[in-house]
């Protein structure tokens, strides 16, 4: 049997890290998910020098699969955090930027490691809000750039303009400078 890294046997042998059931109060089965979800996340995050990367995984697998216990207030939390990291939880990470609610896939959308190609079916899927918050990233590349201005509301277009780190392809721009003539 694997050894487990010493962190996660340090939280294991932890009598603080669950209360036994007998002493919980009735209705505290849901704060004791809640907690142990908490905990969860917690593992998530700790750094690599402590952590596996299938146990990484492992968790990672655990958080998604337990996907609608997660409070709104907990994805929010998940995603800012997820958000600070590279490559820490990428399938939980997308599925995050994904999920059409701003203030939890808004962090990721500005700050987090997605791929072009996620962005771009994002952009696609998304509303306005979260197309803003796209342009906003720090880097742009061509491809998403070109997919925001052809789609987008003149809001976004104007964020990508403004946006110093956006790469905008030749052909984009010109069909720009066109429409700007056409409205002149």
């Amino acid at each position: 049997m694997a050894e487990l890294s010493p962190t996660l046997n340090d939280s294991i042998d932890d009598s603080s890290a669950m209360e036994p059931l007998e002493k919980a109060p009735p209705g505290a089965a849901h704060t004791l998910e809640q907690r142990s979800l908490n905990r969860l996340i917690d593992f998530l995050f700790l750094p690599s020098t402590h952590v596996m990367p299938n146990e990484r995984v492992f968790a990672e697998t655990l958080l998604l699969r337990d996907w609608d216990a997660l409070s709104e207030n907990v994805l929010e939390r998940l995603a800012v955090r997820l958000a600070n990291t590279v490559a820490t939880a990428p399938r939980l990470a997308l599925k995050l930027a994904r999920c059409g609610r701003s203030k939890i896939s808004g962090p990721l959308l500005q700050y987090g490691d997605l791929h072009d190609i996620d962005l771009v079916e994002i952009a696609h899927k998304s509303q306005e809000q979260e197309q803003l918050d796209i342009a906003s990233r720090r880097n742009l590349s061509p491809l998403v750039s070109d997919l925001l201005v052809d789609i987008g509301s003149e809001d976004i277009v104007k964020a990508v303009l403004l946006n110093s780190g956006s790469k905008i392809s030749t052909r984009t721009l010109s069909g720009l400078i066109s429409r700007a003539r056409d409205n002149i």
